[in-house]
């Protein structure tokens, strides 16, 4: 069983038994840690995590996507991913 509150009011109960399965509970883990979690397996596949990166637009055709970035530095690139 979970509450949930704020400023001082339930705002709700969560009943986890009737749920089937072997894991009836929450888990919460603070963002930094599943962003941490999530770059050091994203780096064992070869994926670099790039930061600051905007995505301005996209669009997509028959010949597939096309995709706008504006980097921090107001840089903006077009990319085509295959």
């Amino acid at each position: 069983m979970a509450n949930l509150f704020s400023n001082g009011m339930r705002l709700a109960q969560l009943d986890f038994d009737p749920l089937h399965t072997r894991y009836p509970y929450l888990l919460f883990l603070d963002q930094s840690v599943t962003e941490r979690l999530l770059t050091e397996h994203l780096a064992t596949l070869g994926v670099t995590i790039e930061r600051g990166v905007e995505l301005t637009m996209f669009s997509q055709g028959s010949a597939g996507v096309q995709a706008t970035l504006r980097r921090a530095d107001g840089h903006t690139e077009t990319l085509r991913p295959i």
